[in-house]
């Protein structure tokens, strides 16, 4: 009988009571941040705690990554033309490499030439061969440069994004 009387004591005190404590916790926890660093210009400071729409809440310095991306592109302009340069060069090569190769493949058996001749010839072949080699490797560390710049310029997109 006690502890019904108790109980009936305990549940009156708890229906005066005054305060009621519980346990409030958040349906969905957000951490805003950003994959790049920069003084922020502009946060909407309206929407914190709200549904963001399609629009910035925080927007980020991008001056710098914007000039740099600028020069970039020019960059990889120059970079196109130099290599329209250069590999008009190499066709140019490769028609002299050949002249000069049946040149030297005509003189190579002849008699009636010297040697001195033939070993001039033999030395204009290799070094116009030399040069032909050389602009490929340009043309190939510009097609390089280029590509670099590409993924370079994305980069810069996406962060100004």
């Amino acid at each position: 009988m006690k502890r019904i009387v108790a109980l009936l004591l305990l549940s009156a005190a708890g229906l005066f009571a005054k305060e009621y404590y519980s346990k409030v916790e958040p349906y969905e926890i957000l951490t805003i941040a950003s994959n790049v660093s920069g003084q922020v210009t502009f946060a909407d400071e309206k929407k914190e705690g709200k549904k963001l729409d399609g629009k910035a809440y925080v927007k980020i310095d991008d001056k710098l990554d914007r000039i740099e991306l600028n020069n970039v592109r020019k960059k990889i302009t120059l970079l196109k033309n130099t290599l329209k340069l250069n590999e008009a060069m190499q066709k140019n090569y490769e028609e002299m490499l050949a002249k000069k190769q049946t040149n030297y493949d005509n003189i190579r058996e002849l008699k009636t030439k010297s040697l001195i001749e033939k070993d001039r010839e033999f030395y204009d072949l290799v070094a116009t061969q030399n040069q032909l080699i050389s602009t490929e490797k340009e043309v190939d560390n510009l097609k390089v440069q280029i590509n670099d710049l590409n993924l370079r310029a994305e980069q810069l997109q996406k962060s100004i994004a």
